[in-house]
């Protein structure tokens, strides 16, 4: 019963969304063949091409149509020919009313699901309830109306009830009518899926390339990065490099030599000095000696050299037996006055 009503269910979700798609655009995409609606009616009311005898439905016509084009129709059939049943059930049961109708036919008629086909109209609301009204026809008298009409040139596509409030066809025959409708739906299919593929890979496709490309850039960015390090590194060498050799050729070029330091001396120290010994270094001269004369005045005379500046008595001035004074003087080197 269960699975009665889900098929119930799915059937009347799926021909309420094929009611949204017109008939042209199912016949173009899906293969959908096309019909002229047919309300058939009392023979005496015939009045007009769209409309047919009810007793075409009911009565075998003894002289079939031959060698005739059959026309494809929707049967509109007049509402005596159907069982009109009336289903109540209370407002919380509105999502379940189809499976509450199956339930309902199988239990108070002597149908089964499988023998008719019904179809349901518009709910409406009575005192509190839902009441519906339910159309039944076996589905040996459908097969009946499908022959006769064949015989006389005509191919049932669908089957409405004449006066139900709905929309909905009671029968749908579109693909017995036309077999290649399943290729067909397969083929759109496949052609719709290959176009919505290109048109995303083409939407998609400068996402992608442009991902790469930064990638690409990033990559590049990192390793000029890499170098950039690298060549401070060895900017940063070449300047100490630089310094060092600065350095170098400032104490080459800038240092006082020794030779010129000891014919300054010579020139500036007086005879009677004699010296007794000499510590030399590029900045400085510490020198001890006697003179017969005054050490202060040794003191004053180096004051007036170019290159030896700041003289200076850098330990004590002592008499010796002979009367001399015995002296330690220091001279800085390479000052100008």
């Amino acid at each position: 019963m269960s699975s009665q009503a889900a098929t119930s269910i799915g059937t009347w979700v799926a021909a309420r969304f094929s009611a949204l798609v017109p008939d042209w655009l199912r016949t173009m995409f899906a293969g959908y063949p096309l019909a002229r609606v047919i309300t058939f009616i009392p023979t005496d009311k015939l009045n007009g091409r769209s409309t047919l005898s009810q007793d075409l439905l009911t009565t075998d016509t003894p002289k079939p149509v031959k060698n005739m084009r059959h026309k494809r129709i929707d049967v509109v059939a007049p509402s005596e020919l159907f069982l009109r049943r009336t289903i109540k059930a209370p407002k919380i049961s509105a999502a379940k009313l189809h499976a509450m109708a199956t339930l309902d036919l199988r239990q108070h008629t002597p149908f089964d699901a499988q023998d008719v086909y019904w179809q349901l109209d518009t709910p409406q609301n009575q005192d509190g309830a839902i009441e519906v009204t339910q159309w039944v026809v076996k589905r040996a008298d459908i097969e009946k109306w499908r022959m006769r009409l064949e015989a006389q040139g005509y191919q049932i596509r669908r089957i409405f009830v004449q006066g139900a409030q709905t929309a909905q066809p009671i029968a749908d025959f579109s693909d017995a009518l036309v077999p290649w409708q399943r290729g067909l739906r397969l083929f759109n299919g496949a052609l719709a899926l290959a176009a919505t593929t290109a048109a995303l890979a083409a939407w998609l496709y400068p996402s992608w390339v442009a991902d790469r490309q930064a990638d690409v850039l990033q990559a590049q960015a990192q390793d000029l990065q890499i170098q950039a390090v690298d060549l401070r590194r060895e900017v940063e060498g070449l300047r100490g490099l630089d310094r060092e050799r600065t350095t170098f050729l400032d104490t080459i070029l800038r240092r006082p030599l020794l030779v010129d330091s000891l014919r300054e001396l010579t020139v500036a120290l007086p005879d009677e000095v004699w010296i007794a010994s000499m510590v030399y270094s590029p900045q400085r001269i510490v020198m001890t000696g006697e003179t017969s004369g005054s050490a202060a005045e040794i003191v004053l005379k180096l004051g007036g050299r170019r290159m030896l500046g700041n003289p200076r008595l850098s330990g004590p001035v002592q008499k010796t037996a002979n009367q001399a004074e015995r002296f330690e003087l220091s001279v800085d080197l390479g000052r100008v006055n």
